[in-house]
C-alpha cells in the first residue's frame, strides 16, 4: 500500500519519451519551494520523500514532516503529444474541472476515514 506500490520512471525503458519526461520533470521541479510552501502551511519543517509515482498526467511524491505527518503532492506533468497524441490534451477549463473533482473526492475520502 502507499508509496511502496508507486511506479517511478524505471517502469519505462530508459530513453523512452515517458521515462525522459518523468526524470526531466523531477529534476526541474523546485522541490525546495514545494517544501517551503508545505512547511509554511503547517509551521513544521519537512522534506521530500524519495519515492514518486508517475501516470499519464500527474506525478505524486511524499512530503514528510518532522512530526511524522505525511502529505502527498500531486503535480501535473507536461503534455506529451508525441506519445498520447491530442487525446490526452485538454483545454484549461476541463483540466481545472478534473483537478477540482479530484480534490472533492480526496476530501470525501478523508471525511469518510477520519470522520472529520
Amino acid at each position: 500500500m502507499g508509496s511502496a506500490t508507486w511506479i517511478g520512471a524505471e517502469v519505462y525503458e530508459e530513453g523512452h519519451a515517458l521515462h525522459k519526461r518523468a526524470t526531466t520533470f523531477i529534476a526541474e521541479v523546485r522541490w525546495d519551494k514545494v517544501t517551503s510552501l508545505c512547511s509554511n502551511l503547517r509551521n513544521v519543517p519537512c522534506d521530500v520523500g524519495r519515492n514518486f509515482s508517475v501516470g499519464h498526467c500527474n506525478l505524486v511524491r511524499q512530503i514528510i514532516f518532522n512530526d511524522g505527518i505525511i502529505w502527498v503532492v500531486r503535480l501535473r506533468l507536461p503534455d506529451l503529444p508525441t506519445v498520447f497524441g491530442n487525446r490526452e490534451t485538454l483545454d484549461a477549463v476541463s483540466t481545472l474541472a478534473i483537478e477540482v473533482a479530484t480534490m472533492k473526492y480526496l476530501r470525501y475520502v478523508r471525511l469518510s476515514v477520519t470522520g472529520c
